[in-house]
């Protein structure tokens, strides 16, 4: 080990003990990064570990109370044996800022007085705060920190909250504006529930922002138009219906570096934020939406999501090498999710820059399943090799229906097919005058949203023999994610030599070649259960 504060021991030869103290400082910082942990390693167990290495590292460590100001993790403490490393760690951050992260459980009562501590006498240096906590287990007083006191130094607001008594944590006595009206540094914030006033002077300057209940639309539409700088918008589950009819809305809300938004809203609402928000060129969409039947949602609701959701979507496939696409319809529920390749870590990944998930009940109504597979009628659509094509016979998406031919034209490079019967049965009935769906297709994979109908048999083979006599066979058949109430004997796929097909035996995935002479391998409804 070095034994030298200043400099490296002679002893010492690893290519580490010659870094320069500042080097060594900025990756002890990383190390201490609460948002970049493993499940083996917390940084606060990384930090202390480093700590102890030698006396180089140690004096560098502990005379740097910002790295210790980073970890004050709530969770962490609260599984110690005891309270003195957490006394010991806030002893180390001196007086420098703090970032706070955890949850504060109901059953925790040294983790609620620790907290209460936290914004009694430190809430001045706070700089980021990402907190789940249980309101009705907070003293008032600590709440009324959040308005009472300036928060000069707050970068980040991030507040979880769960409430048995209702729904809005206010001042316990007169309303007054949120952090005293002074948060000159806040970037990020993130919570439902704290009361705060809509024209605060700290909303100019925000990069990211959820907002819900209890702003209604139009209050949510006016602080957005005080927020140029957003970057990142969530429109939570329970911002405030506006009346019906809307009034006529005729600004546009201009947010130039505005590149992803996220809906957990109704469809109404929705449409309308979308219908006058500007964002930045190629800005991501993650619209999730549910609606109940008091919501009413006509014919005409969903016309007007399809003009503003079919912009976003253009925009993303078009900019995007988009490889794969899910599409699951039924009466009352619409998910549109595309996989893509993230050049920046070469992953392919879900995580939805573009993602629709309509929900209205009891159903949709008329004709609303074209519209809503029309959103994707001006995309990019080459670079898609794998599809999964999931309809319920109560989508009322009928084979004579202009979009779906469209779109499944469009996807001239699907390889691999995911589908159940009923879509079987509209590809078989889709009229192409002579054009090949899905040119490029090897690889149909199996998969069902009710019981097996008594056709599945006559319908999959219709599908098969048509592209083989197309010259497009099929090469595989992949059942072994099929799942069903019922067995199903599959053996009918004997009569297309050639065809592999990937099964589930003995709890093993199995290979069989169609046309050899053992179709009983494909019998379910013989095959004892593993």
């Amino acid at each position: 080990m070095c034994e030298e504060s200043s400099v490296a021991h002679p002893i010492c030869t690893s290519a580490i003990s010659q870094l320069d103290e500042d080097v060594l400082g900025r990756i002890f910082e990383i190390n201490a990064d609460l948002g970049i942990r493993s499940e083996n390693f917390h940084p606060l167990d990384v930090t202390r570990r480093a700590s102890q290495v030698c006396r180089q590292w140690r004096q560098l460590i502990i005379d740097s109370p910002s790295i210790w100001g980073g970890l004050i993790d709530l969770d962490h403490f609260s599984s110690q044996k005891t309270d003195h490393w957490r006394d010991e760690v806030m002893t180390r951050t001196g007086q420098s800022l703090l970032s706070v992260t955890g949850s504060v459980q109901p059953d925790d009562e040294a983790t609620r007085d620790f907290f209460h501590s936290l914004m009694t006498f430190h809430w001045p240096r706070i700089r980021t705060l990402e907190l789940s906590v249980f309101a009705d287990f907070i003293d008032s007083s600590a709440w009324d920190i959040f308005w009472e006191e300036p928060a000069l130094h707050l970068e980040k607001f991030i507040l979880q909250h769960h409430r048995n008594a209702g729904s809005i944590v206010r001042h316990s006595g007169d309303r007054r504006s949120l952090f005293a009206n002074q948060a000159p540094s806040l970037r990020s914030f993130h919570c439902r529930v704290l009361d705060f006033d809509n024209r605060a002077g700290w909303i100019s300057q925000l990069r990211s922002v959820t907002l819900s209940f209890p702003l209604s639309v139009f209050d949510a539409l006016d602080l957005l138009s005080r927020a140029p700088h957003l970057q990142e918008v969530t429109i939570g589950g329970r911002v405030a219906l506006p009346p019906t009819p809307l009034p006529p809305q005729n600004r546009n809300i201009v947010l130039p570096y505005l590149h992803h938004i996220k809906f957990e809203n109704s469809l109404r609402n929705s449409v309308t934020f979308l219908e006058q928000m500007v964002p930045a060129p190629q800005c991501q969409l993650d619209l999730v939406t549910t609606d109940y039947g008091n919501s009413n949602i006509s014919f005409s609701d969903i016309t007007s999501l399809n003009l503003v959701a079919s912009r976003f979507a253009k925009s993303f496939f078009n900019s995007t090498d988009v490889i794969g696409l899910m599409i699951i319809m039924t009466s009352q529920s619409f998910l549109a999710l595309p996989t893509f390749l993230d050049k920046h870590r070469n992953l392919i990944t879900t995580t939805p820059p573009f993602r629709m998930h309509i929900t209205c009940y009891p159903k949709f109504p008329q004709g609303s399943a074209s519209l809503l597979l029309g959103t994707f009628s001006a995309c990019r659509l080459i670079s898609i090799t794998n599809l999964d094509l999931l309809l319920d016979t109560s989508c009322n998406l009928g084979a004579e229906d202009p979009v779906l031919a469209e779109m499944i034209m469009a996807l001239t490079s699907v390889k691999e097919l995911t589908i159940n019967a009923y879509g079987v049965e509209l590809l078989n009935v889709i009229p192409f005058n002579n054009a090949v769906m899905f040119p490029s297709l090897r690889t149909v994979n199996l998969q069902y949203m009710y019981r097996a109908t008594p056709t599945l048999p006559e319908t999959l083979l219709s599908f098969l023999e048509r592209r083989k006599k197309a010259g497009v066979a099929v090469d595989v058949v992949d059942i072994s994610r099929w799942s069903s109430t019922g067995k199903v004997d599959w053996s009918f796929l004997e009569a297309v030599e050639g065809l592999r097909v990937v099964l589930k035996s003995n709890g093993e995935t199995d290979n069989y070649i169609c046309g050899t002479g053992r179709p009983e391998r494909l019998n379910f409804l013989t095959t004892v259960e593993s």
